[in-house]
């Protein structure tokens, strides 16, 4: 019937909005983890504080890499 028919589209419409919901704010929470992400890199990884004895700098490179990788991801 078109009862039926409209019962069915008005909840397939809330199903629809549900999950345009969910989408929306895991989208707005990857682009919050990319933002913090790059403002820890700039932090951590600002080549002007690398100090000459800082033994430090393959596992800096290392985690750089990893950083770099994470981005590549979420993009």
């Amino acid at each position: 019937t078109i009862k039926e028919k409209m019962l069915y589209v008005v909840s397939l419409e809330e199903i629809i909005k549900e999950n345009f919901e969910e989408l929306k704010d895991n989208v707005v929470k990857v682009n919050d983890l990319r933002n913090r992400v790059n403002y820890f890199k700039a932090q951590i990884f600002d080549i002007n504080r690398k100090h000459e004895k800082c033994s430090c700098k393959p596992s800096r490179d290392i985690l750089e890499e990893d950083i770099k990788h994470l981005e590549e991801e979420l993009h």
